[in-house]
């Protein structure tokens, strides 16, 4: 999160010189900034302001981060007026990765979950959306669109028809 939000540590979170210092640090530390995330979501979230948050590649998160992610959509004080989006790749993660106890975690808070398995398109559909994407007539991108589908399986988040 400090990576993302460089200037979060000027809210309240203790000084700390170096990001090898942070990554040293205590529990405190993690409490401190659930606490100032918890906070800063309260304030900006409204149902007017819903506030989304997504973020991508979890199956790289460690256990902390997993656990302040998790208490600050547990936050019992707060608005429910978050989305929060996390997506990772099943085939990096096992059994015994940090987002299967965030996941718990979040059932035990009674936090609504819903998961969606992202299948990669068949042969046919990549090959329709290369053709609409470079509005070409199908046949005039057959090629290009076999090789897509060979490097990247059919998976529309690695496919990029622009």
């Amino acid at each position: 999160v400090v990576q993302v939000l460089p200037n979060i540590v000027l809210l309240g979170l203790p000084h700390q010189t170096s990001m090898v210092s942070f990554e040293r640090d205590d529990e405190i530390r993690s409490n401190s900034l659930t606490f100032i995330l918890q906070t800063l979501i309260r304030v900006i979230s409204s149902k007017e302001h819903p506030v989304l948050v997504f973020l991508d590649d979890l199956q790289w998160s460690d256990a902390r981060t997993c656990r302040v992610i998790a208490d600050v959509l547990s936050d019992t004080k707060g608005s429910s007026c978050m989305l929060f989006v996390g997506a990772y790749r099943s085939n990096e993660v096992d059994a015994g990765h940090p987002l299967f106890e965030f996941v718990d975690k979040l059932k035990q808070g009674n936090v609504p979950l819903k998961k969606l398995h992202l299948n990669g398109m068949d042969r046919q559909e990549l090959h329709l959306m290369i053709s609409d994407a470079l509005k070409v007539m199908p046949r005039h991108c057959q090629d290009l669109a076999q090789t897509l589908y060979q490097k990247t399986n059919g998976s529309p988040l690695l496919t990029n028809g622009k």
